[in-house]
Order: structure tokens, then sequence, then C-alpha cells
């Protein structure tokens, strides 16, 4: 899955409109409406449901208060929070602000965390949370760190648009406090504070809404950090007539005394993702230890230096793996002097590598 920092969000939005022509109120108004119909999906009928929006300054409360429009028209009872000057907003948000006046949508102007109606978001059963979007970078104080605050504080079921207020989109980072929402609805594509941590325990369920960013430039965008997710790992039906040797080899290169559960974790799991062979090379000193727990996968042991692999084992383990389909280098490995003349021995195969683990911290 192609993740998108918010810079890069920002442009692939900026083309979007001047490139395709797609006017940014049309993107809003796709955002709340795929928003909308994940609420739907998640409530049925939301006739009568009691529904706190909370909309800031930005297009994430334009977002919120197209969605408030939304959920007004299905019959819900709606209270917007605008914790901004109306006359501040940006063009679309202040068109949808406009929208709803005209509806006459309840809306409440928020200055001080006195203005908010206790007893309506107390009997909330939605909050819709628009306060900040991906761009966020600073501190959350003042008022809206006692709003976020009530939010959190609250029985409801929270929905944020694009990214729980309050977490940075880009890190992961906590900016002082967050919101703690029971779905997310992220648009055009993830981003990367949803899935590296704290963020990710923010988000709540995450879905990803197509607001028609145009075909082109998705498939075109080259994503500076990517996800991978559940779809990505499908294994399709094999052919009755194929074998082991049609699936790949594996070789994971690891482990030290002490350590040969890392590399038994690694081999088990490769066996299971449906590579075809497993080889592991091992110390010689933990050999036993692997083979007697990870029955299906092969080993190759070889000299070993106090519980690490010897300097003089390196030939002989390049000379294994360079036939191999894959390399998987780190596990339980151990940081020692010559870890790094090992790595950059296999690295010069020019294989698929996976660095994991020790061989991460040998990396560094």
């Amino acid at each position: 899955m192609k993740l998108s920092t918010s810079l890069q969000m920002k442009e692939l939005d900026s083309r979007s409109i001047n490139e395709f022509k797609i006017p940014d109120i049309v993107l809003m108004e796709n955002a709340s409406r795929g928003t909308f119909e994940l609420i739907k999906k998640q409530f049925g009928n939301i006739e009568g449901v009691r529904v706190s929006v909370f909309a800031g300054l930005g297009n994430n409360g334009g977002d919120a208060m197209a969605i408030a429009r939304h959920l007004y028209n299905a019959g819900a009872n709606v209270l917007v929070n605008l914790v901004a000057n109306p006359d501040n907003l940006n063009p679309s948000p202040k068109i949808n602000y406009d929208i709803l006046c005209s509806m006459n949508v309840p809306i409440n102007i928020i200055n001080h965390i006195d203005d908010i109606n206790e007893v309506f978001l107390a009997h909330s059963q939605i909050i819709i949370d628009g306060l900040f979007g991906i761009g966020l970078s600073r501190k959350i104080e003042g008022l809206f760190y006692e709003i976020i605050e009530k939010i959190n504080k609250s029985n409801a079921f929270i929905v944020s648009v694009d990214i729980p207020s309050g977490i940075n989109a880009d890190t992961a980072e906590c900016l002082g406090i967050a919101v703690k929402a029971d779905l997310t609805a992220t648009f055009a594509l993830a981003k990367p504070g949803q899935f590296l941590y704290p963020g990710r325990l923010y988000c709540g369920q995450l879905e990803v809404v197509d607001i028609s960013t145009p075909k082109q430039l998705l498939d075109d965008f080259k994503p500076t950090f990517n996800a991978l997710v559940k779809d990505d790992f499908v294994i399709e039906d094999r052919p009755k007539n194929s074998h082991k040797g049609n699936f790949g080899h594996i070789a994971i290169v690891g482990g030290s005394i002490g350590k040969s559960g890392a590399v038994i974790l690694a081999a088990n799991a490769a066996l299971r993702s449906g590579a075809g062979l497993v080889s592991a090379v091992v110390p010689n000193c933990i050999n036993t230890a692997f083979e007697s727990s990870c029955i299906e996968a092969m080993s190759y042991p070889v000299k070993d230096n106090n519980g690490f692999f010897s300097k003089e084992s390196f030939d002989d383990i390049v000379c294994f793996v360079k036939d191999k389909d894959v390399i998987c280098f780190g596990m339980g490995l151990g940081v020692f002097d010559d870890g790094l003349d090992l790595l950059e021995s296999l690295l010069e195969l020019k294989k698929p590598m996976v660095i994991d683990a020790d061989g991460l911290n040998v990396l560094s």
C-alpha cells in the first residue's frame, strides 16, 4: 500500500486541482460523502442519531461541515461546533459553512470551552473530529487541548476526518494530545502516521476514501513509504502438478548463542508465507537447537567464534546463498565486530534482501 506524507498529499491535491481541473470543493465533497457512507455502514439507519461535529479553520473543518450536511439530510440530530471565526474560513470550507447556515443546521461558534453544549455532547452517539488535518506539526494547547480532552472522555463513537486531530501524519507523534478515534476516514492515500506508533493507536479502524484523485496521479506516485497490509499477502491457488522448487528458496542468515529462537521463528514464518524452500545459515553452535525445533526448514551450519559467525565462515556463507532467491539477514545475529563485513558481502550479491533485528543494528 502506498503511503503519502502531508507534503506529498498536498502536491497530489494541487495537481488534481490545477492540472486535472477538479475543483477543491469537489474533492471536499467526495471526501465527505465517502466518510458519510462509512458512517452509514457502521450504524445503518442514522435517523434521530445525535451527532456532535467539531470543525476547525482549515479544509479538515470544511470536510467535517460537509459530513454534517449529509448526516443532517439523512435525519441525524446534528450540532456543528465551529472552533473558528467564520469570516476567516478558506473558500471551500466557507461554502460548506454557508450551506449549513442556509439549511438551518445548528452551528455553535466555540470561543471558550464553556461554549460547548455539554448536554448535547454527553448524549451524542457520534462525534466527528474535524479539528486538524494532516498538515498539523505544532503542539496542541489551550482551547483545542480542552476540546480534545472532552471528546476523549465521551462515550460516543468517534470518527476522525483524514487523521485523528493531534497526530503528526508523517511521524505518528502525538502532539501534546490527540483524539482517540474509533474510525479514521483518510483520503486518497493512507499516511505514515496511521501505521507507525503511537499514531496507529489513535486511528481505530482505518479506511481509505476515494476522493476522485486522478488514477494517473496515483499510479505514477512514487511514495517515500509503503505499508504491507493483509491484502498484499494473498497466496493464489497453486497448480496441482507444482512442487516446492517452483516457489522460491529463501536463505535466512542469522542466529547466535542464546538467540536461536529468532532464526527458528523467521524460518517458520517464511514457510507459512509460501516459500517453497527455506535454508537457515546458522553458527554451528546453535545448529542442534535449530534442527530440533524447526523440522521443515533446512539448516546450513558454519564455523562459529564465541557463539557468533566466524569471519572465516563468510566466504562459505556467500557461496551458499548466492543462488538463493531471497536473503533474510540479521535475526538473532548479535552485534559483533565483523558483522558489517558479512552484510556488505551479502549486499554485493544484489539479491532481494530483508535486513531485520540485529542486521539493522549492524547496519547502523
